[in-house]
């Protein structure tokens, strides 16, 4: 890929592709392991930025979604 060089961080979110509702790292469609794992083999020096900007479903405050934004990440580093 003609970009890879140049990609610093990654922000991590998922989301359905239909109707778009995003959706921890985790639980979408989106294939968030693949990039990640493909930098990761790479030994690449880039960091991520969590995507905690989710739906009511996941908690009622910015804090609780932040966390469930965090155990869906943890989730798809553990599966790399």
């Amino acid at each position: 890929m003609i970009l890879k060089p140049y990609i610093h961080y990654f922000y991590v979110k998922d989301a359905f592709r239909e109707s778009g509702n995003v959706v921890p790292a985790d639980r979408g469609d989106g294939d968030v392991q693949k990039p990640l794992k493909e930098a990761l083999a790479e030994n690449s020096n880039c960091f991520l930025s969590l995507e905690p900007h989710l739906s009511k479903e996941y908690g009622d405050t910015g804090a609780e979604r932040f966390k469930v934004a965090g155990e869906g990440l943890r989730t798809v580093l553990r599966e790399i």
